[in-house]
């Protein structure tokens, strides 16, 4: 020990050679504190967020849309950002200087000002709309599975070619496995039991006869349809006082030279010995701008419908009830922003109708519809304008077998309806949608004999407001309708005298729609209608299939009101 230690104290070279280590590994070990502090400051700076929105040029968010970030000082430097559900996303940046592009299906688009700056703060790109290139994209083949149901807010949407059961059937025939849809006795459909349905192509109403309406539906095939939309609170750019909408969307045809065709038929037997027939056929044809379509129908339908009650039994033989139709129409995409369109059609329906053994009904019947649409959409906004009309001529031949009499009536009518629809995004969260509707309405029915000159004019104009919130899980919406008829019948009976009406509605609604949980809706709507009586309601005279089930008219053209409040919540 005490030579060691005489030894160390004693050589003087060795003992500054220790203190200078010292001092090295003292300075190596600044410097290393240094490097490590420069290493977390980039690294905290490299924590920069940059977020943003996409959108098209109507303002519909695009989900799913990859925006490309990339370095410009280091060109394989590229950070990926995928949209969320609202259109949105979000990506952490070092700081330097990027540009970045945004690709969406198949499709790869270049913003007008593409290039950033990330330093130390949050960067906010906003909203950044983009022109889709829709020819192309109609090119794009995409492979998977939608489900048969998905929801739209409260509204159910089905996708007709999931069901096995219903591929490559007409489109009427798809439409009746939905769920609460039922066709009805009047050649009708309805919702639940409860309900009438109404038929929107595209979101257009058909203004077509109900029994025409079914008709035309089944022209389509299944496989003709993107979805079928049961919108239980319909707003009022599909018009007043509906229940439930079916809002159909065909499927984009792809803008290439193309053709092909659609038939079908089909047999079915009452009680042993009445058979009904159908038979119908579509063709496709796109050339150019344009998609061409030509459609035809033809129907033999034999029934009886028997209702038992306390006085007896009430019977009603059709044999037969004969529709023939033909129409066609065209849609011409004349920009990326323009899309003008029509269709017309003719149809005949024969009818022989027997009640009891007390009259027999002889009907001969031509309708010529026709319909004019124009779609104009811009940055954030879209119009709509709607033209429709519709020419009907009734040859009714009414034979009363016990009194061996009979009376000829001529029937006439004439509707016309011009709708107008703007649609205005403000910012993601809030739109606004007005529009207007023009309703008239010209019918007249006469005996050849002169005991009936009936002459009703109907006049309906509209005019509503909607606003519109969307944020996360959460959809509201709220605005009024105000209402305007003006109603004449005149010549009653071939009597001079004229009567006139003339009401203003008001129709307020709103709803609000809060998704709990990923599969958990809760909604509340309020709507609000008023319903005109129907037109064989306004004759003054009483009517009925026989003498122990009578039919009282509504002269006074008197109006039902109602309003309803639905709490829904649905767990799918």
């Amino acid at each position: 020990m005490v030579t060691e230690k005489a030894v160390y104290t004693g050589n003087s070279q060795e003992n500054a050679l220790k203190n200078l280590n010292a001092n090295h590994m003292k300075k190596s070990f600044i410097l290393f504190l240094f490097v490590i502090f420069s290493i977390g400051t980039l690294w905290a700076q490299s924590e920069v967020e940059t977020r943003g929105c996409i959108t098209d040029k109507a303002g519909e968010p695009l989900v799913g849309a990859v925006v490309v970030f990339k370095n410009q000082s280091d060109s394989l430097a590229t950070f990926p950002a995928v949209t969320d559900g609202n259109g949105c996303f979000k990506q952490l940046l070092s700081p330097s200087r990027y540009s970045y592009t945004i690709s969406y299906m198949g499709e790869k688009y270049t913003p007008d000002y593409n290039l950033l700056t990330v330093k130390d703060q949050i960067i906010n790109l906003g909203t950044i709309s983009i022109s889709l290139k829709d020819v192309q994209l109609d090119e794009v083949v995409v492979k998977g599975t939608r489900p048969f149901v998905s929801y739209k807010g409260a509204n159910p949407v089905y996708n007709l070619n999931a069901n096995p059961s219903i591929k490559g059937s007409n489109l009427l025939d798809g439409i009746k496995y939905l769920p609460g849809i039922y066709q009805s006795s009047d050649a009708g459909l309805s919702a639940y039991g409860i309900y009438n349905v109404t038929i929107a192509l595209n979101g257009r109403v058909l203004l077509r006869p109900k029994e025409e309406v079914l008709s035309y539906l089944t022209t389509f095939s299944t496989s003709d349809v993107e979805s079928v939309e049961v919108i239980r609170n319909p707003g009022p750019e599909y018009g007043k006082n509906l229940d439930v909408v079916l809002n159909i969307i065909t499927k984009k045809k792809s803008w290439q030279d193309e053709a092909n065709l659609f038939a079908s038929s089909d047999i079915t037997c009452q009680r042993g010995d009445l058979f009904s027939e159908a038979l119908r056929g579509r063709f496709n044809l796109n050339k150019g701008i344009s998609r061409n379509y030509i459609f035809s129908s033809f129907s033999n339908i034999k029934r009886k419908e028997t209702l038992e009650t306390t006085f007896g039994i009430d019977t009603t033989n059709i044999t037969p009830r004969r529709l023939y139709s033909i129409g066609g129409g065209s849609d011409l995409q004349l920009s990326k922003y323009s899309l003008l369109g029509g269709r017309v059609g003719y149809s005949k329906i024969t009818e022989s109708l027997r009640n009891n053994h007390t009259s027999k009904i002889k009907l001969d019947r031509d309708v010529v519809t026709g319909t004019l649409y124009h779609h104009l959409n811009g940055h954030n906004w879209a119009w709509d304008v709607n033209g429709d009309m519709l020419f009907s001529k009734n040859d009714i031949l009414y034979q009363y077998l016990q009194e061996k009499a009979s009376s000829e009536h001529d029937n006439k009518t004439q509707s016309y309806r011009v709708t107008s629809n703007f649609f205005y995004r403000f910012s993601p969260s809030f739109k606004i949608q007005t529009g207007i509707v023009s309703n008239h309405n010209l019918l007249n029915e006469k005996t050849q004999e002169g005991q009936l000159d009936l002459r009703y004019k109907e006049h309906q104009n509209s005019l509503y407001s909607t606003f519109y919130y969307h944020n996360k899980s959460l959809d509201g919406r709220m605005g009024v309708r105000v209402n305007n008829d003006i109603r004449t019948l005149s010549g009653v009976a071939a009597q001079d005298g004229k009567q006139r009406w003339s009401w203003w509605n008001w129709q307020p609604y709103f709803g609000i729609d809060y998704g709990i949980a990923r599969h958990h809706l809760l909604s509340l709507a309020m709507s609000s209608y008023y319903n005109r009586p129907k037109f064989r309601d306004l004759l003054p005279y009483t009517s009925g299939s026989s003498g122990f089930l009578m039919r009282k008219g509504n002269p006074d053209l008197k109006n039902s009101f109602r309003s309803c409040l639905k709490i829904i919540q649905r767990i799918y």
